[in-house]
């Protein structure tokens, strides 16, 4: 069994993430110039004892196991044909000399593939990054992808590499320059054709992109090669400590809406990054789990929701304790934490939610009720419900205050009180909310709890009644060492992989196959492996947040390492990769399709001409003609049907014939001759009787499906 079996699922899931946005921490800083360190950073270090530890780990051993193997496959085996796809079409769109327009061809050729690393083995490489760096004027990143092989696969590297760099010199949309030098070396530069730098940045698309081989590294980059005077120091993996990491210099981040007059997104400075240096994401091996660290560094004060969570409370003193939630059963996530009120404000005020009724002066003082000790937490929903428990609660420093204000927020709305287990209660009734959702709350010594319906509120109150303290996470260790620094203990966060993964695959997931209808992902929940399965290595996980000088680090410990993590592995192949695939590529793809009916066409024309009727199938025009195996194949088509001709000879075709023409309304009714045998969602390529090639049709004609033509 092949214990390297989902490592490539992984990686590429974590690519994706981190070339949209986020961070990394190693030895040798990489830099563009050698001034200042990438805007964006993706690294796999130190690949051989990475993939050498994964085989230990529990994740590594549950997706090697044959009950997960077939999922884990499906998934690999979709990514890896997408590659293939994605070569294929372009391969043949040079061959076919097709016209494309600049934006498709930034997205096919000039945009960081995170997929390039499938391009090989995992066991051949050495190391594997993706660096963006920030251009001064300019609103599109610079991105270099560097591929390090291992020594003694440099020579089959170099073919393919080579193999490439000539089948792009072959392309008809660049100016080619083959003598071109980056950082001194050799390099292949291609510009692409009748595009200005400034149509490119209006366009937000890179203008070329360059390929660079250096020994033992392979290096692929979008923009012109003038932008990039050197290539990215080799960051060494001598001493790296093998695992996957993503950088984001927050700093530069700022630097650059500054400079391009767009201001700070809402969302960017909400979440607190204006006043960070630098993010980073970690993941690695230890011992049988994955460490996941999410690490801060602080250029001033934070603020926003990282300020609320880092910053040290201003009032009251000393600070309180975590507060007491005991979850009933079913317990998923649980987030304790100590926060200054004030801050709670401020972020609170940035949100799109309203004032409640309350003025900015209730407000502060609702502020000044509160302790800063807050609790959140989710749980599965009850028997026979789709709506997850939520809780909240808060403690307070002034009880009496905190019921005026709550019941002067309240005064229009539908309350009823009642009394839960001997504790009165309030009900909020909120007009067309869902049923079972009635947010419902009380006060008991000294703590504000909410919860979403009344029987979510009981189940808590019986729980607190038992004295219970927390989510029960049995003896889940606290991840980290004293060497990462001293443990910050207002801060405590809490899951259960496996109850996360019950809910998933035995409540929601059902529900989201039901509203998807046929775009689901390439795995469906019967694939999936059992809950009694996964819980044999899965668990409950401790996360905690540690602080080292000026930086804080949120460290999780789990078989699937954080909670983002383990909601990634379990949503990516039945949900995240449903409609997987670029507009760019079916956009090229409908175009070679075009073309392929309008090479046939004088073949059909000829036949018609010599034998006075349409030919009795595709094989006697294949024969009859002398038409190339692939005249009527798309590339990469898994879909394509087998003809036979009289010779016996059996060739593909992407498009299924109609020797009585299928009747097809467009605008009045066209006779077909050939239609592709792929649906799709805006446009289908189709030949006429009278040698006209159709490529876009409403969608209903797009999706339907190909046995129904013709009837």
């Amino acid at each position: 069994m092949n214990l390297h079996r989902a490592f490539p699922e992984a990686i590429a899931v974590l690519a994706l993430v981190g070339s949209a946005a986020l961070p990394c921490q190693n030895e040798a800083q990489t830099t563009g110039t050698g001034e200042r360190p990438p805007l964006v950073r993706v690294r796999a270090s130190a690949m051989p004892a990475l993939l050498a530890a994964w085989g230990e780990t529990a994740v590594g051993r549950l997706a090697a196991d044959p009950e997960a193997a077939a999922a884990a496959d499906s998934i690999l085996g979709t990514l890896r044909r997408r590659r293939a796809r994605e070569r294929a079409v372009l391969a043949t769109a040079i061959e076919l000399g097709i016209e494309l327009d600049p934006f498709p061809l930034a997205q096919l050729l000039t945009s960081p593939d995170p997929l390039r690393f499938l391009d090989h083995p995992l066991a051949e490489f050495e190391s594997a990054e993706l660096a963006g760096f920030s251009r001064d004027g300019t609103r599109t990143p610079h991105f270099v992808t560097t591929l390090a092989c291992r020594p003694r696969f440099e020579g089959r590297w170099t073919a393919a590499f080579e193999a490439e760099k000539a089948q792009l010199a072959e392309a008809p949309w660049f100016d080619v320059n083959l003598d071109a030098k980056v950082g001194g070396n050799p390099a292949i530069a291609l510009t692409l054709k009748g595009t200005s730098a400034a149509d490119a940045e209006t366009m937000s698309i890179p203008t070329g992109l360059w390929m660079q081989h250096l020994p033992g590294r392979f290096l692929y980059s979008t923009g012109r090669v003038d932008e990039m005077p050197a290539p990215p120091a080799a960051a060494s993996d001598t001493d790296a400590v093998p695992g996957f990491a993503i950088t984001l210099e927050l700093a530069q981040f700022v630097e650059m809406f500054i400079r391009n007059g767009n201001g700070m997104p809402p969302d960017f400075a909400q979440l607190g990054f204006t006043h960070l240096r630098r993010l980073e994401w970690r993941v690695r091996p230890s011992g049988e789990r994955l460490l996941d660290e999410f690490e801060v560094t602080p250029n001033e004060a934070p603020d926003g929701l990282v300020g609320m969570l880092l910053r040290p409370l201003t009032r009251p003193d000393p600070a309180p304790p975590l507060l007491r939630q005991p979850l009933p059963k079913g317990g998923l996530l649980q987030l304790r934490a100590v926060v200054d009120p004030d801050l709670v404000l401020e972020f609170v005020r940035g949100l799109p939610l309203g004032d409640f009724g309350l003025t900015a002066e209730d407000q502060e003082k609702l502020t000044s009720t509160l302790t800063g000790a807050i609790a959140l937490a989710v749980t599965a929903p009850p028997p026979g419900g789709l709506i997850p428990r939520f809780y909240l609660a808060l403690g307070l420093a002034d009880e009496p205050a905190c019921h005026a204000l709550l019941a002067q927020a309240l005064a229009g709305a539908t309350t009823k009180t009642l009394e839960i287990g001997g504790v009165d209660c309030t009900a909020v009734t909120i007009d067309g909310a869902p049923k079972g959702l009635e947010p419902t709350l009380a006060f008991v010594d000294g703590v504000l709890h909410l919860a979403e319906s009344r029987r979510s509120l009981r189940a808590l109150l019986t729980e607190l009644g038992r004295g219970g303290d927390a989510l029960d996470v049995g003896d889940a260790p606290v991840p980290g060492d004293d060497g990462d620094g001293e443990i910050v203990p207002s801060f405590d966060l809490r899951f259960d992989e496996v109850a996360i993964y019950r809910a998933f695959r035995d409540v929601w997931l059902p529900l989201y196959e039901l509203t998807a209808g046929e775009d689901t992902g390439v795995v469906q929940r019967d694939d999936l492996p059992s809950v009694d399965f996964v819980a044999e290595y899965c668990g409950k996980v401790r996360g905690v947040v540690r602080k080292r000088g000026d930086t804080f680090t949120l460290q999780q410990l789990g078989t699937l390492g954080g909670v983002e993590l383990a909601a990634l592995a379990m949503t990516w192949g039945p949900i995240l990769t449903s409609g997987y695939g670029k507009y760019a590529l079916q956009s090229t793809e409908q175009k070679i399709a075009a073309r392929r009916l309008e090479l046939v066409w004088p073949a059909f024309e000829r036949f018609h001409t010599r034998e006075g009727r349409w030919p009795t199938d595709l094989g006697e025009l294949f024969v009859a003609e002398k038409l190339a195996d692939d005249a009527l194949l798309l590339p990469a088509d898994d879909l394509a049907e087998t003809v036979t001709g009289a010779n016996g000879k059996a060739v593909q075709t992407s498009f299924r014939y109609f020797a009585t023409p299928a009747v097809v309304e467009l605008g009045g009714p066209r006779e077909m001759l050939l239609i592709a045998i792929r649906s799709g969602g805006w446009n289908r390529a189709m030949l006429d009787s009278e040698g006209t090639v159709i490529d876009q049709v409403d969608s209903t004609i797009a999706a339907r499906p190909i046995d129904r033509f013709g009837q």
